[in-house]
């Protein structure tokens, strides 16, 4: 995450605002970014990556499996 951003979406928990009252998307914010920060006051905001492995979801570990079976490796 841009230095700049983190301090953005912290502020705007301070100001009590949401993603309910103020939709934000980030164009510059992928796993790695978030990886290291508490994620809960984030949720519903948007962001355009184009893919999050680690969503834990069925439809994600399976597109996982697919990935893996076509690529023929268990690193991706």
């Amino acid at each position: 995450m841009a230095m700049p951003t983190l301090p953005f979406y912290k502020e705007l928990g301070n100001q009590n605002v949401s993603a309910e009252t103020i939709p934000v998307v980030a164009f510059s914010v992928g796993e790695e970014e978030l990886s290291g920060i508490d994620t809960k006051p984030l949720v519903g905001y948007l962001t355009a990556w184009n893919y999050f492995m680690s969503v834990d979801d069925k439809g994600n570990d399976a597109f996982v499996e697919k990935w893996q079976s076509f690529s023929r490796t268990k690193s991706a």
